[in-house]
């Protein structure tokens, strides 16, 4: 019965394989594994940093919220249910922010990369009472750069689902006893489950359509003790290629999903089933991207490897608008010279003026984490240049942020400010 749609299946295999093998290092893997571990998870235990690379902290208003899993530089996916209600409730003012190369959200790690939710791709036929199709694709504002901490997770390939018994690997930062969520991202092995025995499982009851299709998968330890938890949806659940004793490439085959408690005797969790959305994963993920060139939206313009440029604030030269508040990130971190250097230079500066800078201001932060202040500019006096040097850390780095805020009222000329990198 598959036939009429080989040829359009081949292809998305084709595009998943493409995608693995373009990047480096590849799909699947753990370059960076350090050692440790911490409590246990319902069975499992903290995971490692490095460990798992493709994992995603999905935030919501800057709270934790789910899982994901990173499968292409500007797209991850999770559970439709994470982000579903701000997009039935138009007058929601939730925004979704996610964090590659996260491990404890205590604190802000070395390799973290945070990105922005612009726009979300909800299954069209996600049915929000039953979670059937439970699967959304959630494009970033701009690419993740791999790294050995930072990698997508492998696809499955055609007609590729993981065999029964096969011990996966759940992970995510839910809930480890009905009180307590961790800052160390848990994982836990499951092994899948035989469908029917699923089935027999979660059955609804007499003249129910049962929800357990093959769309889905279960995993789990019927002892209990060992399952996912609320905190951890849309988060991956992996296996081995070809149930290859734990080793080689990691499979992205299911998204936590639903289950009946966290644990219990004779339950077992439900994973949404990648490989049967593998065509229109493909096809989503090949529509033109969307790129945040507006800096006062969602996390501001990054720019990187770039030698010069300039910065002009909102409509310079006119009038710039109320209530701004606009990011320019700015990376030169690749520059090889240890004694480059980059200099900022405003050419022309009108902002509101106050002795505090309490209203309108430009600000110009600087160090490996933004944490170092430069400046605060306010007025019409040009302000004086800024030269930046690499840090002196374990990970040197040359980059600056420029932040601009307006309140609500008198709006001025603005400013452009030119950035420039000598040796």
């Amino acid at each position: 019965m598959y036939s009429p749609y080989i040829f359009v299946i081949v292809l998305a295999t084709l595009m998943f394989a493409f995608l693995g093998e373009a990047s480096f290092p590849p799909c699947g893997t753990k370059p960076a594994i350090t050692s440790g571990r911490w409590s246990r998870i319902f069975g499992g235990w903290g995971a490692r940093y490095g460990s798992i690379p493709w994992q995603i902290n999905l935030l919501e208003n800057g709270e934790p919220k789910c899982g994901g899993t990173l499968i292409h530089p500007k797209w991850v996916v999770s559970a439709a249910h994470c982000v579903i209600v701000s997009f039935i409730n138009t007058n929601s003012m939730k925004v979704y922010t996610m964090i590659a190369g996260d491990n404890d959200i205590s604190k802000q790690e070395v390799y973290e990369q945070s990105r922005w939710v612009i726009r979300a791709m909800v299954h069209p036929d996600y049915n929000k009472a039953t979670y059937q199709n439970d699967i959304v694709l959630l494009e970033a504002d701009h690419e993740y750069s791999y790294n050995n901490y930072v990698l997508p997770a492998c696809m499955p390939r055609f007609d590729e689902t993981p065999f029964p018994y096969t011990s996966c690997k759940a992970s995510g930062w839910g809930f480890v006893n009905p009180f307590l969520t961790p800052d160390i991202l848990q994982e836990v092995n499951l092994p899948i489950l035989v469908h029917k025995s699923c089935e027999v499982i979660h059955h609804p009851g007499p003249r129910v359509p049962s929800q357990i299709t093959d769309k889905v998968l279960c995993a789990g330890h019927l002892k209990g003790k060992k399952d996912t938890c609320q905190g951890d949806s849309g988060g991956p659940l992996v296996c081995p290629r070809y149930g290859s004793n734990g080793l080689g490439e990691q499979v992205l085959y299911g998204i936590v999903s639903w289950g009946v408690g966290c644990g219990k005797v004779g339950k077992a969790g439900v994973y949404t089933n990648v490989n049967t959305f593998a065509e229109w994963i493909n096809k989503t993920i090949a529509i033109p991207p969307i790129y945040n060139d507006d800096p006062c939206r969602f996390s501001g313009i990054k720019i990187q490897h770039k030698a010069e440029g300039e910065i002009n604030s909102p409509g310079f030269g006119s009038h710039y608008s109320n209530n701004l508040q606009c990011v320019w990130e700015v990376d030169l971190s690749d520059i090889t010279s240890p004694s480059a250097t980059a200099k900022i230079q405003f050419e022309n500066f009108d902002v509101e003026k106050d002795r505090d800078c309490k209203y309108d201001k430009v600000k110009i932060y600087s160090g490996d984490d933004f944490d170092r202040l430069e400046g605060v500019y306010c007025g019409d006096r040009i302000p004086p240049s800024v030269t930046l040097s690499k840090t002196r850390s374990a990970h040197p780095s040359l980059k600056f942020r420029i932040i601009f805020t307006s309140d609500n009222n008198i709006g001025r000329k603005g400013f452009s400010v030119r950035f420039k990198i000598s040796d």
